[in-house]
This record gives C-alpha cells, structure tokens and sequence, in this order.
C-alpha cells in the first residue's frame, strides 16, 4: 500500500489519543454538578454534543 505510513505510538500517549481528550473534556463539563436523574445528565451530555466545543478540543 504505497499510500499508507503506519506510525507507532507509545503504549499509554493520552495526549496523542483522541478519544483522551474528549473523554477529559466530557469530564470537565459534568465536575461538580449533582443530577437529580439519568435523563438530567443525558440532556447535559447531548447538550456538550450539540455545542460542538468536543470537535474543538480534537
């Protein structure tokens, strides 16, 4: 495959996985916050989804 270059990554390189940094973002919009249900919580996630800040930190 003349197009493809492989690229080795280190085992554990948080700050060169994508989903790392969602996931810390995800994390950082929900600190602190008490849910009074699952759907509170969804709604707050989908809301973080539709900001489009996520595609931002990537």
């Amino acid at each position: 495959m003349p197009n493809l270059i492989l690229e080795c990554l280190p085992a554990y390189s948080p700050d060169l996985n994508i989903i790392e940094l969602v996931w810390h973002s995800t994390k950082e919009f929900i600190a602190h916050r008490l849910f009074k249900s699952v759907e509170e919580l969804e709604s707050l996630l989908h809301q973080l989804l539709n900001k489009g800040d996520l595609i931002r930190v990537c």
